[in-house]
């Protein structure tokens, strides 16, 4: 069985004055436009919202994204990247 590090469940979140943000631990962007972005953490799903949401910085190896623009709210949920899709089509992955 494969060690899980704590570094590799590690996660930061800076949020300056509600206008620039920057994450630690995202392991994938998923859809995003000026109002809302989607991100996939080590440690859940992360719900971007607010105007103007422009993706400053993504970097897939060291797993930080900066968001620049008016943010309204961040939201936490449980990873729901496969729970968007029906049970057939996770069925048959």
């Amino acid at each position: 069985m494969e060690e899980i590090k704590k570094e590799d469940i590690s996660q930061n979140i800076v949020l300056e004055n509600r206008k620039k943000l920057e994450m630690t631990g995202i392991n994938e962007v998923g859809d995003f436009n000026e109002e809302k972005i989607t991100a996939f953490s080590t440690l859940g799903t992360i719900i971007i919202k607010g105007v103007g949401l422009h993706v400053e910085k993504f970097n897939n190896k060291t797993k930080e994204l900066n968001v620049n623009g008016s943010i309204r709210e961040l939201k936490y949920s449980e990873n729901t990247k496969n729970k968007n899709k029906s049970f057939l089509s996770r069925l048959f992955k």
